[in-house]
């Protein structure tokens, strides 16, 4: 569960997440010059096989552009997918020159809305960050 609360945390952290993208670029010899962060409260949901909606969440833009070779950028980007958060890349340009590359990305970054807590289907607990389960 506590692995859920990492993911999908309750608020943006900004400075944090900034220093988790700038991880991810050094990892591979990289360099993030500029990061840019849109914050609002911009709710979404998400539509269930059942049809039904999943509780909303609130959502960060991330904006930032990254030069290097072919293999580092697509090695980036597949870091990003896995490694960030629970983050959907939104918008990805390439633009290519004789000795390198740029890519500008933008990801949305999610969070659980309002601090809501996680329900743990298998044992049927609810959890709150910092809060002991209950049954």
């Amino acid at each position: 569960m506590e692995k859920l609360f990492v993911a999908i945390p309750s608020k943006a952290d900004e400075p944090n997440l900034i220093s988790e993208l700038e991880a991810v670029a050094k990892k591979h010899q990289l360099i993030i010059p500029t990061i840019s962060i849109s914050t609002g409260d911009e709710n979404g949901s998400a539509s269930m096989s059942d049809g039904s909606t999943a509780s909303p969440t609130n959502r960060v833009r991330v904006s930032f552009s990254v030069t290097g070779n072919f293999d580092s950028l697509s090695q980036f980007v597949a870091s990003v997918e896995k490694d960030l958060r629970f983050s959907n890349i939104k918008n990805i340009n390439i633009a290519a020159s004789e000795d390198e590359m740029s890519l500008s990305l933008s990801i949305d970054v999610y969070m659980r809305a309002n601090n809501q807590p996680v329900q743990d289907q298998s044992a049927q607990t609810m959890m709150t960050p910092g809060m002991m389960p209950t049954q």
